[in-house]
């Protein structure tokens, strides 16, 4: 067990000792340099002192664990002892889209990879009764909430103070650009008393150009460098890896969500790794090696608005089974570079950042937020490619800040629709046009109503479509 705090429960004056983690699923943050903070933490005892005339609890490290623990203190307070008031209490404590064992969770990926999902649901029985027939439903559901896909893993019998995890093919890809929710609902044979608690969702999108990790609808959080002794900064830096299902992509550039907190005029260097077999560890000096390309970037005030786009200097064809590392450094100076992200919910080690090791020296530590440090793919169709059902688009005026005028040419009849995403990927505006003859058609986008920044018009053509950014002033 990882783990470096236990609770031992005993029944025999302390002969014997059975130990239980001290901590609630998720809690603990494993990262050094992270504080785990004030934890208020339950643990059910019940298989070791139900019943029992009298019952030895105490509180102790663990002796499993060594030196990668070192940093570590354990303080405990206001310990009650109770008894469990639910027989019957299943949960569903996570969902993920991935075995996060085997490779990370990418939450938010174009749609040229979009593949089948393949579910995964952490469960616990914190009643005091073994739980029979137990199942989880995985459902598919859209922006609306409809169910688009069902299916069911049988898990059978789980006996009382038991965390599992379980992972199951749906068989289901997602076909559109959009926000989707894999929701996982747990379910046994006796009467469930705590029911909100057998529901867990994971929110996924799919977007026009980029794949990230962190959750675009809270980030609520933004990391920055460290303060050196000077009245200076030390240099800093954020990274996630990335990898492809589908052949056909390459990677053209990055998109950062920068922090407020940043310096505007700080100088940003980015760069891209293949690290495929490579060991990321803070134990040493772990800057990857095998550079792909390379990027640099000056924070302006714009940047601190929206997502911030920074072209690759060169494309880099991406390959199915490959590793990537991208990341996104200041240097020490008098400028800061903060990023933005999802705090405390990194679980797969996808996202890192660039800190002191014990020897003063930058490197690469894994993070328990996630960043808004995007990978940006060649993933729809250009208008060349498209010469056959569109002869012609033009968007004019862009930059705007009322209205622009969108005019392409139908060279024969076809089903017509548009989406409207933000710099975050989020789905602003969707509208179906139906069937358009051959011809010059217009579509007038309001810029009114929509905040300034950069926004991605989808238009699609019968099965094919097109991109183009939007900028919206004011």
């Amino acid at each position: 067990d990882i783990f470096p705090a236990l609770l031992g429960v005993s029944t025999d004056d302390g002969a014997t000792w059975t130990n239980y983690r001290m901590f609630g699923y998720n809690q603990f943050i494993l990262g050094a340099n992270n504080a785990s903070g004030t934890l208020d933490v339950t643990v059910d005892i019940s298989e070791s002192a139900a019943n029992e005339s009298a019952v030895l609890i105490r509180f102790a490290y663990n002796p499993d664990v060594n030196s990668p623990m070192s940093h570590y203190y354990l303080a405990v307070d206001d310990v009650e002892v109770y008894e469990n008031p639910n027989a019957n209490n299943l949960a569903v404590l996570q969902v993920m889209n991935n075995d996060v064992m085997n490779l990370w969770e990418i939450k938010n990926y174009p749609l040229e990879q979009s593949p089948e999902i393949y579910a995964g649901a952490v469960y616990g029985n914190y009643g005091s009764a073994a739980q029979t027939g137990v199942e989880i439903l995985f459902e598919v559901l859209d922006a609306d909430d409809n169910v688009l896909s069902s299916t069911i893993e049988v898990i059978g019998d789980v006996p009382t103070n038991t965390i599992d995890t379980v992972y199951h093919a749906t068989g289901y890809a997602l076909a559109d650009l959009g926000n989707y929710t894999l929701r996982a609902t747990v379910s046994s044979n006796e009467d469930e008393e705590v029911v909100e608690n057998t529901i867990g969702d994971r929110y996924l999108t799919v977007t026009p150009t980029t794949m990230s990790y962190e959750d675009m609808d809270n980030m609520d959080t933004q990391n920055g460098p460290r303060d050196d002794d000077n009245g200076g900064f030390l240099e800093g830096g954020y990274a996630n890896y990335f990898f492809v299902e589908a052949e056909g992509s390459s990677a053209h550039g990055i998109e950062v969500v920068f922090g407020d907190n940043s310096t505007v005029g700080t100088e940003v260097f980015v760069q891209f790794f293949n690290v495929t077999g490579a060991d990321i560890n803070a134990d040493e000096d772990n800057m990857p090696v095998d550079e792909l390309t390379i990027a640099d970037h000056v924070i302006a005030e714009e940047d601190l608005e929206m997502g911030t786009y920074i072209p690759f200097e060169d494309e880099v064809e991406l390959e199915v089974g490959e590793a990537y590392f991208v990341t996104v450094r200041q240097f020490a100076g008098d400028d800061e570079m903060w990023v933005r992200g999802t705090f405390n919910v990194d679980t797969d080690n996808s996202s890192y950042e660039r800190d002191q090791n014990s020897d003063q020296e930058p490197t690469w530590f894994s993070s328990a937020d996630e960043n808004a440090v995007r990978l940006a793919l060649n993933t729809l169709l250009s208008v060349e490619d498209l010469a056959n059902t569109i002869a012609s688009i033009t968007v004019s005026p862009n930059p705007f800040s009322e209205m622009t005028r969108i005019e392409y040419t139908l060279d024969a009849k076809a089903t017509v629709s548009y989406t409207i995403f933000d710099a975050n990927g989020r789905l602003v505006k969707e509208e179906k046009l139906g069937n358009q003859g051959a011809g010059t058609q217009t579509i007038l986008v309001e810029g009114a109503s929509l905040e300034a920044g950069i926004y991605y018009f989808n238009l699609r053509i019968g099965d094919t479509a097109t991109t183009e950014k939007l900028v919206i002033t004011k």
